[in-house]
């Protein structure tokens, strides 16, 4: 009996609970205004989001602009680090090309003058790039057919004829990279066009042999002033012998025409403060100027069979002068404060373009 009177009042409670739930149920009506207003609240969320999403587009768009002008601004004042980089990478310097592919001074020490610009902080980027155009207009006059002593052309009847002559060209134009491959390794490199000193038989200078680019100079160089006194190089370069310089900003030196040679090979040196030694291993076979020695009676560059040294030693003086020249046995050159010898065997002409007589 107390399990059947329990039971019953199970059954009688679970239909109170359910005719409960039926009492609280909401009618149709009822439902179809809550589905009315759960779609008005969608909507509602729905237009939030598009109108957020749109603001969100315009901050973008605002924040790239914003972007754009903070690096051209940053461009201008060279101040962001991604800025810093690139200009760490590539760059340019105008004192340095100048001087690096003058033809007038510093004939066959390049790589000295390039040592003490990477000393002096003149190279910090790891490509420096440089380039120069030579333009000549004149009028010459001489009383020898055919000879004429501009020497910034060579003076034959391949590029002048006659008495009276003139022009308006381009004498040279050159383009040049150095490249600080490490802290001690510098790597430089000098495409040259050259149509009024090119050497082509039988062409001028509106002629196609003439009208060449050519490697001029290329060389490794190992050193650092920084560190060490000492440096060498390897490749295609100026070789050390005498003073071929001109205080002439128009023609290159006599001396220079004459021995200023090019060549292929190795070279060691030691740059002090006043004293410059060099002593370089030259190519043999077909070089340039006085650089050229046969091999076997060849012109087959296949030894080191020459070679050239060269050392100098620069003093001050309080007192200045113009210039003056020693004998034969050495050059010398005394110009402001500082006087400059050699131990080459041949004595540099001093000139001006408006004083020369001597023709080649």
């Amino acid at each position: 009996m107390d399990h059947l009177a329990k039971m019953l009042m199970v059954v009688a409670m679970l239909f109170a609970t359910t005719m409960s739930f039926a009492e609280d149920a909401p009618s149709n009506d009822q439902l179809f205004e809550m589905f009315k207003q759960s779609q008005a609240k969608m909507a509602e969320l729905e237009a939030r989001t598009v109108k957020a999403e749109a603001e969100a587009a315009s901050a973008k768009a605002e924040l790239a602009q914003l972007q754009i002008q903070s690096t051209a601004v940053s461009y201008e004042t060279g101040t962001p680090a991604d800025q810093e980089s690139q200009s760490d990478l590539v760059g340019t310097n105008a004192s340095y090309s100048y001087k690096v592919l003058d033809h007038s001074i510093r004939t066959n020490a390049k790589q000295r003058y390039q040592l003490e610009a990477i000393r002096d902080g003149a190279l910090e980027q790891k490509l420096t790039f440089g380039g120069q155009v030579t333009a000549l207009a004149n009028y010459q006059k001489s009383n020898t057919n055919t000879k004429f002593g501009w020497l910034m052309r060579h003076p034959t009847s391949a590029n002048q004829i006659g008495e009276s002559v003139s022009e308006a060209v381009i004498h040279s134009s050159n383009l040049a990279v150095t490249a600080r491959l490490t802290n001690n390794l510098t790597a430089y490199a000098e495409l040259l066009y050259n149509p009024e000193q090119n050497f082509a038989s039988g062409s001028t200078i509106t002629g196609l042999p003439r009208n060449n680019v050519n490697m001029r100079r290329a060389y490794l160089m190992y050193g650092n002033l920084a560190d060490s006194n000492f440096y060498a190089s390897i490749g295609k370069m100026d070789i050390p012998f005498g003073w071929n310089d001109t205080v002439s900003p128009f023609t290159n030196s006599t001396s220079w025409h004459s021995f200023a040679g090019l060549a292929y090979g190795g070279l060691v040196g030691y740059a002090g403060d006043k004293l410059h030694v060099r002593a370089m291993g030259i190519q043999g076979g077909a070089q340039f100027r006085n650089a050229n020695t046969p091999v076997s009676g060849t012109n087959v560059p296949s030894k080191l069979n020459n070679f050239a040294v060269d050392a100098n030693y620069t003093f001050s003086f309080e007192n200045q002068a113009d210039c003056w020249r020693a004998p034969a046995t050495s050059t010398a050159l005394l110009t402001a404060k500082n006087i400059l010898l050699s131990t080459s065997t041949h004595v540099k002409t001093i000139m001006t373009p408006l004083l020369y007589t001597q023709n080649t």
